[in-house]
């Protein structure tokens, strides 16, 4: 089974886009080793995470997360086990707004309509979750 989980939290202060890319290649680093995929989505000083893979691995990587002094408010939101991953092979997706394109593994949430998870069912819990994120943050 693949454990999922998503959260939000609050930057401390904004992120440029070389901070932006900082954290993706360490997370993209720790994600890979632990046998994690995801996404990490970015907007109006907010994120939203998307981790999966094996609970124990999910369950470090959060804790490790949540100590992260660079955001504050780190909510959990889904928590659920499924028999595949939503994520595929990406170590670390990205996506945000409009303005971090030279971002490696970007994906431009405005210009691609805000559809992410496209495997998901278009009223799957985590699919609805996640674009009510972005939307809340064009």
């Amino acid at each position: 089974m693949i454990f999922h989980l998503i959260y939000v939290s609050s930057a401390l202060r904004p992120f440029a886009p070389a901070d932006l890319d900082d954290l993706l290649t360490q997370s993209r680093a720790a994600n890979l080793a632990a046998g994690l995929t995801g996404m990490l989505i970015y907007g109006g000083g907010n994120f939203m995470q998307l981790l999966e893979g094996p609970r124990a691995a999910v369950d470090a990587a959060y804790a490790r997360i949540a100590r992260d002094r660079r955001h504050y408010d780190v909510t959990l939101l889904l928590q659920m086990e499924t028999a595949e991953r939503w994520c595929g092979t990406w170590a670390m997706a990205y996506a945000a707004k409009i303005g971090q394109k030279d971002i490696a593994g970007f994906v431009n949430l405005v210009e691609n309509g805000g559809a992410i998870l496209t495997d998901l069912a278009d009223d799957h819990l985590a699919r609805r979750i996640m674009n009510r994120f972005i939307d809340g943050n064009r």
